[in-house]
């Protein structure tokens, strides 16, 4: 990498960390304002609020962040193009015999390292951050202690747990019923009042097995696999927010259920996601790579509607391909397969 090639690529990066925390910041300041009058009853109920809207609004840029990753990138990356017109340093860098795309190659390896950053986010930060956020966010906005209804689980050997309320912070589940199967085949039910994991495993309170024939039996602990209280948190947020699962649990929801079409159609969604920052500047970089300052600027805004309507079609497909009406492969990489025949088809400068 040579010295041009560097000075694009920290220019593309300062850019990118700059568009970035504006966007993201005026969302972050948006959602505050929008949420005004839950955070004012929320402060006259209970002490610490300040610091608890702080921790969420903190949790919360780095879902942004994957939200919008290639979004970021294409803006970043146009940004960078007006950036060079305006201060008149496309001709010098021309001039030497080198392509614009050559030229523009350390934009696009600029793109790679956002993509990276993005996946490394999804699939390490924000498994472990999600379930403290969801708390702060029922705490903050509605008042109420986060307790999970109605939860239904399954496992790897088709049990079946449905918790009538659990309380992740005390990790202690309510009204209890496990369905399985015996040695014999034959139908059981476990229930219990009250479910606490303590040591590795659920503690039941007035425990009962309920076997063929009415026998009833007591029970101290939950038999079998018991399912972790992050088993759990993962089949809540497969049911209510499946965006902020990452790879690792989308594939874990498959395993306990194959028919989950929203979960294999965002699987495929997040494997060809790194793709989606390199196709976006494929289709948005031939808008602004114009000498004339005008037209440049015109060019700015086509590449803008284009990512509007790239976010459009990712969730079109993904609902088709979650609803059935495509299949998952197709649903989570639609947007992308046709918004690249789209790029091929934009006349480009040599």
């Amino acid at each position: 990498m040579n010295k041009l090639d560097r000075y694009v690529l920290l220019t593309f990066l300062r850019v990118l960390l700059v568009v970035a925390g504006g966007i993201l910041g005026i969302f972050t300041v948006l959602d505050f304002l929008g949420h005004g009058d839950e955070l004012s009853a929320s402060s006259e109920l209970m002490d610490g609020v300040a610091g608890k809207v702080t921790l969420y609004y903190l949790l919360n840029l780095p879902f942004l962040w994957v939200q919008f990753a290639p979004y970021l990138t294409l803006i970043a990356g146009m940004t960078t193009v007006l950036q060079f017109a305006k201060k008149r340093e496309w001709t010098p860098m021309l001039s030497a015999g080198a392509s614009s795309g050559r030229v523009l190659a350390p934009v696009f390896l600029g793109a790679i390292i956002a993509a990276v950053f993005a996946v490394l986010l999804r699939e390490m930060l924000l498994p472990n951050i999600a379930p403290t956020r969801e708390g702060l966010q029922r705490t903050v906005f509605h008042q109420r202690d986060w307790l999970l209804v109605d939860l239904n689980v399954r496992t790897r050997s088709d049990q079946r747990m449905i918790l009538n309320r659990y309380n992740p912070e005390s990790e202690t589940g309510y009204g209890l019923e496990l369905y399985s199967l015996n040695h014999f085949g034959e139908d059981q039910l476990l229930q219990a009042d009250e479910a606490k994991w303590a040591h590795g495993h659920w503690i039941l309170e007035n425990g009962r097995q309920i076997s063929a024939g009415d026998l009833e039996t007591p029970a101290e602990y939950l038999p079998g696999e018991g399912l972790h209280p992050e088993d759990l948190m993962r089949s809540y947020f497969a049911s209510t927010s499946p965006l902020e699962l990452s790879s690792r649990q989308l594939k874990e929801v498959l395993v306990r259920d194959s028919g989950h079409r929203q979960a294999a159609t965002l699987l495929w969604a997040w494997r060809l996601s790194p793709l989606s920052h390199l196709v976006l500047l494929f289709v948005g970089i031939p808008f602004v790579f114009r000498f004339s300052r005008r037209s440049s600027t015109e060019g700015f805004g086509f590449g803008i509607f284009f990512c509007m309507l790239f976010f459009v079609a990712e969730i079109v497909f993904r609902d088709f391909g979650a609803r059935g009406a495509l299949s998952p492969a197709l649903g989570g990489s639609g947007a992308l397969l046709l918004f690249t025949c789209v790029g091929l088809m934009i006349p480009r400068r040599s």
